[in-house]
């Protein structure tokens, strides 16, 4: 994890002010690089408004696509190094199986 460089740079397309309070002071941190593009966390200093932000480069420029979170920069590393996705089998599973020991047999503790 990396503070994003050249932040102020308009070709990036990234944002750069909270879209909740219109602050200039957000914090933008790449979570992960790779050939594709960028998985960023932004949180604004003022209200502390997060953002998680995934950055794609291609033919037509960089597109950035965002979504506001309540998780931290370090919740958000910790569920992207947690392993597999859930697959839609558990999913259904979970919505029929509703016991009290259902999120333990889940997480293996059972």
């Amino acid at each position: 994890m990396r503070k994003f460089k050249n932040i102020n740079n308009p070709n990036l397309g990234i944002m750069t002010e909270c879209p909740i309070c219109k602050s200039k002071g957000v914090d933008l941190n790449v979570i992960e690089e790779n050939n594709d593009g960028y998985l960023l966390h932004s949180k604004c200093r003022k209200c502390e408004n997060a953002i998680i932000m995934v950055a794609v480069n291609d033919e037509m420029g960089m597109n950035v696509i965002g979504m506001n979170t309540d998780l931290s920069m370090d919740e958000l590393i910790k569920l992207k190094s947690c392993g597999k996705p859930v697959e839609i089998n558990e999913v259904i599973e979970f919505h029929n199986k509703p016991s009290d020991n259902f999120i333990k047999e889940l997480m293996g503790i059972i």
